[in-house]
């Protein structure tokens, strides 16, 4: 399937899939996952995933600083929430976001319009999965370049390259919004005050570990590492139709995010 097939079938499949998104019971869990129309939960399906940091984000910072955050941001997620993947991030260069043929290429860049984006939007997750079975196939972080001024701290007013990482790593696992106003995964940053530097919320790490139980024996072990998973071509193959679901945070005073 070429990159614009794929494309042109999400956007025909997207509304379907925007109408699955489930929410967990009880008043206390309001984190929700993404869903395939067939109601399969989207997660990836192998313990180990490689993602590159472009050269890109040099714009936004010094390369290995953003490196160092968004290693951060997967290690807190997969610690906190006793993941059973392994996340290896590695610097190097990534061609446009998203899936393309049989070539699964996770990736974090910086952009100021490789994608489609919304006004104030400051980073987006584009998400690759087959349709019949919700298996994650590619997943990218794409910051924009002029969504404001970035910083790798907390600094008042300015765009936390941690936090949104946080947030976008989150939908990179298959989570959707979450109800709850201090978790990572609600639906607005607040960019007029410091947050904090890395924990996740309770709400989050339900979520998480609902959709990656500790045991998952339902995950492939690559054996000999991403590489030789991805040489076998990316599951599904040029075959299965995929649905890029897009996610994209907004920044501002708790404006909507994505």
């Amino acid at each position: 399937m070429t990159r614009e097939t794929a494309r042109n079938a999400s956007t025909l499949a997207i509304l379907g899939a925007a109408l699955a998104v489930f929410a967990t019971a009880g008043s206390a869990e309001a984190y929700t996952h993404n869903t395939t129309p067939g109601g399969h939960p989207v997660r990836w399906s192998r313990d180990e995933v490689r993602i590159v940091v472009d050269e890109s984000v040099s714009a936004i910072a010094p390369v290995h600083a953003v490196e160092a955050v968004i290693t951060e941001a997967f290690e807190t997620w997969t610690v906190e929430a006793d993941l059973p993947i392994d996340f290896a991030v590695e610097r190097g260069a990534c061609g446009e976001p998203g899936y393309s043929g049989d070539e699964s290429e996770n990736c974090v860049m910086a952009c100021y319009d490789c994608v489609p984006h919304g006004e104030d939007t400051g980073a987006k997750a584009v998400v690759s999965h087959v349709l019949e079975t919700g298996e994650i196939v590619d997943a990218d972080i794409v910051f924009f370049i002029d969504a404001g001024e970035w910083t790798l701290g907390h600094e008042p007013g300015a765009i936390s390259v941690g936090d949104v990482a946080l947030h976008e790593v989150g939908h990179v696992l298959g989570l959707a919004h979450s109800d709850v106003p201090d978790a990572r995964m609600y639906s607005s940053l607040n960019t007029s005050e410091p947050t904090a530097a890395s924990a996740l919320h309770s709400d989050d790490i339900e979520g998480a570990a609902a959709l990656y139980p500790a045991q998952a024996p339902d995950l492939t072990t690559a054996g000999c590492g991403w590489r030789c998973t991805a040489a076998s071509g990316a599951p599904g193959g040029a075959a299965g139709c995929l649905l890029f679901a897009a996610a994209s945070i907004l920044l501002g005073l708790r404006r909507r995010r994505g």
